[in-house]
């Protein structure tokens, strides 16, 4: 059976696609920080390799990310064979208006619009209730079910049923869990910890 995409037309339904973020939340891995003429290769390397999806960064972040993913959208982007560029956003006017720019030259282009959704997040980050929360989104069904369902907002994720743990075990959200634990104790420690979008 086949299956129209959006971005790829018509697909076998078992086609895999790569979205590829090694330009983005790649690039924030300690010690692999990348120039403008290396995130360049390097998006060449990954168009050779075949990814469908090529995240080059982070628009608004910085004036640097800025710049390559306008590069990209400049060189890899107008290629015949170019993946889709992408550029990440949080789910904000100035955050999407910032991508779209920064992707206008790409033939294919995507902006990766996210929302926090963690109990922490919604409430000291974002500062929003959970309900105003669902409805900055624009993409409700790929909110935590719990939230969707009306479950308390506040259970951590070590509080949530061992059924819970074993999913999010199998599906490798374990290492993300570890992840955001030491990047809060990097923070109580006054510890410099990379922003996270």
């Amino acid at each position: 059976m086949s299956i129209e995409h959006p971005s790829f037309g018509k697909l076998e339904d078992d086609r895999i696609i790569i979205f590829d973020t090694t330009l983005r939340d790649g690039e924030q891995s300690p010690g692999f920080s990348m120039n403008l003429n290396e995130k360049i290769r390097m998006a060449e390397a990954l168009t050779e390799l075949g990814v469908d999806v090529l995240e080059a960064g982070f628009a608004i972040a910085s004036p640097g990310d800025f710049e390559s993913v306008k590069a990209i959208s400049e060189t890899i982007g107008q290629r015949d064979d170019t993946p889709v560029i992408a550029s990440l956003a949080r789910a904000g006017s100035m955050d999407v208006l910032r991508a779209a720019d920064a992707l206008r030259a790409a033939k294919r282009r995507r902006i990766h619009i996210v929302i926090a959704t963690s109990a922490l997040h919604m409430k000291y980050k974002l500062r929003l209730e959970p309900d105003e929360v669902i409805a900055a989104s624009q993409q409700r069904h790929r909110l935590p079910v719990p939230l969707l369902r009306g479950g308390d907002p506040r259970r951590r994720h070590h509080d949530q049923p061992a059924r819970h743990r074993r999913l999010c075990a199998a599906r490798g959200h374990g290492a993300h869990v570890r992840r955001d634990r030491q990047s809060r104790a990097g923070h109580r420690k006054g510890g410099a910890v990379h922003p996270q979008p």
